[in-house]
């Protein structure tokens, strides 16, 4: 999360107590350089300093992420921002919500977003972004100056693919997530970048892993159209990038032209860490059970979550393989995962189910 570690300044004015004398905030930061078109509308004004500003999108997902109670709502937000704004004295828009800020900090009305104190106003602000579904107006690509470098030796990532408007790989708190694997990891400070939208990004150096998730609205958002949306790891300290891979994101009609019909498969679940339906080799497997007069043709590979398995077809019968060492990361934790089939000559995607890693 890029912004800029604020400071706060007490001084004892008497022997009344501390008197807040100077702030630096987050919308301290940004306000010279925001171009509000005046309007005296609170709901429009809240837009217009959603889509100006980028990373109130990220104040909000660390804030929604971390907020256990569920009354938080677009409408109830909008609804205690026009009250305060009312109750301000200052004229502009930026003038009485810098009040507000002013004034929660003043009364401790904070919330603590990784390593920084926010007001309550701005992290409220961040979730409005993400419960109204606003997107900041992006004017260029933001790592567009950035060198591209070889960062680290990738060896897999996943998944590589989505249906429009859905989430992917969903976690047990609702956000979507990418896991990638690397022949080793130097440091901690890389970050995942899901086109030009920053992740949210887990560095685990000791078992050479990065994981990057979104928020349900935000992964939703991204996949809203058919196409492929690249995927970079960045190292904002050096300002280099490496290009992962693309992201598909298909739509329902192109995936699933003329699906076989699929009468049974399994197993269906398994739990975290354990392998499932093992064979002599210790491989975990799939089977895959069609119907209808005629008998499979055609190459077919089975796909968890992106990663393919070794398949092998015999009349209405399809079988898939993985070895553990290629598996663990699929079934390191409670998840969905997607199970598809892909006919390799045409490219036709049939979506089989959803195999549960459970606790």
């Amino acid at each position: 999360m890029i912004i800029k570690r604020r400071k706060f300044i007490f001084a004892v004015a008497s022997s009344l107590g501390a008197t807040y004398l100077g702030y630096e905030f987050f919308l301290g930061n940004i306000k010279p350089k925001l171009r509000m078109s005046g309007s005296t509308d609170a709901i429009t004004n809240l837009q217009e300093l959603v889509e100006n500003e980028p990373w109130f999108q990220q104040i909000g997902e660390r804030y929604l992420e971390k907020k256990t109670s569920s009354y938080e709502t677009a409408d109830a937000i909008n609804k205690d921002l026009t009250l305060g704004l009312k109750r301000t004295k200052a004229e502009s828009f930026l003038d009485k919500l810098e009040e507000l800020i002013i004034s929660d900090f003043k009364n401790n009305k904070l919330c603590q977003i990784d390593d920084w104190s926010l007001s309550e106003t701005e992290c409220r602000i961040g979730a409005y972004s993400i419960l109204s579904g606003i997107k900041h107006q992006v004017s260029e690509d933001p790592i567009n100056h950035y060198r591209d470098e070889n960062l680290l030796g990738l060896v897999n990532w996943g998944p590589r693919k989505s249906e429009k408007g859905q989430s992917f790989n969903i976690q047990r708190n609702g956000w979507s997530s990418l896991w990638f694997t690397f022949d080793s990891v130097d440091n901690e400070k890389y970050q995942i970048f899901f086109g030009n939208q920053p992740m949210k990004t887990k560095v685990q150096q000791t078992r050479n892993r990065i994981t990057a998730s979104l928020h349900p609205t935000v992964a939703k958002s991204l996949t809203s159209q058919p196409g492929v949306t690249p995927i970079r790891l960045v190292d904002t300290r050096r300002a280099t990038r490496q290009f992962i891979g693309n992201f598909k994101i298909f739509s329902q009609n192109s995936e699933k032209t003329n699906p076989i019909r699929i009468s049974r498969w399994g197993p269906k679940s398994t739990t975290v860490g354990r392998g499932f339906n093992l064979q002599p080799n210790g491989h975990s497997a799939f089977f895959v059970r069609t119907e209808g007069t005629h008998w499979i043709n055609g190459e077919y590979v089975i796909e968890l979550d992106g990663v393919r398995f070794k398949t092998g077809t015999r009349e209405r019968v399809i079988t898939a393989s993985i070895a553990p060492d290629k598996l663990s990361h699929l079934i390191d934790a409670p998840k969905k995962l997607p199970l598809r089939l892909i006919e390799l000559k045409s490219g036709r995607i049939d979506f089989i189910g959803n195999f549960s890693v459970n606790i």
